[in-house]
């Protein structure tokens, strides 16, 4: 992942303001999207991927938002904007990550909203409405959930494995996506886990209850938010496959998928990745 940019006090009043009305748009789409939960028809995209009317829905609402409440922030996201244009600031938005769980009715899925600051993410929540948790991250700051508040006390920490502890390991749990559970195996003792939702493994990783997880083909706003949760936490992302952050001008994002683990550290990370083998 790209270095933290550097902020200002100018640059930090954005990130606090911005924060607020992220918060008022996770609170206004609660309700909306647990009307919708699990009542939904959903469309095949070309990507293989499912995209229903609540996840056209949350896109608009938080991009009419964005255009009202911050004019010069470009937005880009799964279902309309998918082009990083450049610029100081940019919201990277997953209206609902997870849709095939929100289709389903099962409970794993969330809204992911992260504003970047010159392509690098700097704030992510994570709210996971069903689950009635919210996730709040700002660089420099640290990572808390439940609080709206950054005290010590409530910041989330990650918890690592101690490697040379067999026991330990064979009971620590790691986050896979879909793609890695069906086309590999992972050749380490650790408790694999799918949830269907890659932003709730980066919140795992962060608050502890998953040492890592391991994601392929994932795009950005995909990660975005988790991103800022697990490296505010104290963890790490190793990218695989080149890293999503900092976002490049003219970039589509939909046309570059990601392989990346977060993990609570650079060893874990790396048992990660040197375990995988094709299945």
């Amino acid at each position: 992942m790209g270095d933290r940019p550097a902020l200002g006090a100018a640059e930090l009043a954005v990130i606090d303001a911005a924060l607020t009305f992220a918060e008022g748009l996770a609170d206004d789409l609660r309700p909306q999207l647990l009307e919708r939960f699990g009542r939904q028809e959903a469309e095949l995209k070309g990507d293989g991927t499912l995209v229903t009317g609540a996840d056209v829905f949350a896109d608009e609402r938080i991009a009419a938002a964005v255009g009202e409440r911050f004019p010069d922030h470009q937005v880009v996201s799964e279902e309309l904007d998918t082009t990083f244009r450049g610029g100081t600031w940019c919201w990277v938005i997953d209206p609902i990550d997870g849709t095939t769980n929100f289709v389903q009715g099962n409970h794993s899925w969330c809204v992911s909203i992260a504003l970047a600051y010159h392509g690098q993410p700097v704030l992510g929540l994570v709210d996971a409405p069903v689950l009635d948790v919210r996730y709040r991250a700002v660089a420099g700051r640290g990572a808390v959930a439940g609080s709206d508040a950054f005290a010590d006390s409530d910041r989330l920490h990650v918890r690592d494995v101690d490697w040379k502890d067999r026991a330990q390991v064979s009971n620590a749990l790691v986050g896979l996506s879909s793609r890695v559970g069906r086309s590999e195996v992972l050749e380490r003792p650790l408790k694999p886990r799918v949830l269907g939702c890659e932003a709730l493994h980066l919140t795992s990783v962060a608050e502890g209850s998953m040492v890592a997880a391991m994601h392929a083909g994932v795009r950005s706003w995909d990660v975005a938010a988790g991103a800022v949760l697990v490296q505010e936490a104290g963890g790490v992302l190793v990218d695989v496959s080149g890293p999503p952050f900092p976002m490049r001008p003219g970039e589509d994002l939909a046309a570059h998928p990601h392989r990346l683990v977060a993990a609570a550290s650079e060893r874990t990370a790396r048992e990660i990745i040197d375990g995988l083998r094709p299945g």
